[in-house]
């Protein structure tokens, strides 16, 4: 869902909504966002990994990636994994005691249904944009939301996700991850 078609009425805003899934042609590069990410692993199973560890995934899992922590996904070739994200600006996450962590992970397969069901209604308010579908798909997030606050000791704090991170940063990550393509001059000063 593109950003410029949804309407903030929150102190953070959805930067966009998609779906993920496995299929050959799937590259996984290390990369980073001035965004926080959650993901629903929806299907399979792989691995999320973090500059400090590889954690295994799973259907129901939840994923809180902060911004500017480098990662990757990678799939299982035997159960391919697939994924919801949610690309959201302006805010991040901490938890009690734990200062240093950016990357957080939980296991929601018991409430798997009432969470892919949020997924449903906001692909369908998306699909058939119906008056103030753009309220309602923030409705719908705001409860997935709500959700991982109340079943987590998650609290919130506001960012700045205008703040770019480190160019040197940005031009390494990117140059990692797209070597194999034809990157000119050009195209760096560019980005």
């Amino acid at each position: 869902i593109p950003s410029n078609q949804l309407d903030n009425v929150e102190s953070y805003k959805l930067r966009y909504y998609d779906r993920a899934e496995y299929t050959g042609a799937w590259k996984s590069y290390e990369h980073m966002h001035s965004f926080t990410e959650i993901f629903f692993i929806t299907d399979g199973e792989g691995v999320f990994h973090t500059k400090d560890k590889d954690t295994p995934l799973h259907k129901g899992m939840i994923i809180i990636n902060t911004p500017s922590v480098p990662h990757t996904e990678y799939s299982s070739e035997s159960h391919p994994l697939s994924y919801a994200v949610f690309a959201v600006d302006n805010l991040t996450f901490t938890l009690p005691n734990a200062a240093q962590q950016k990357t957080f992970f939980f296991d929601f397969s018991s409430h798997y249904d009432a969470l892919f069901h949020s997924l449903i209604v906001i692909e369908h308010e998306y699909a058939e944009q119906p008056p103030f579908w753009q309220y309602a798909i923030f409705n719908e997030f705001n409860k997935f939301m709500l959700f991982l606050l109340r079943n987590t000791q998650l609290t919130t704090l506001p960012f700045d996700s205008s703040a770019k991170p480190n160019s040197l940063s940005q031009i390494h990550l990117y140059l990692r991850s797209r070597y194999q393509e034809n990157i000119t001059l050009d195209k760096l000063a560019r980005l």
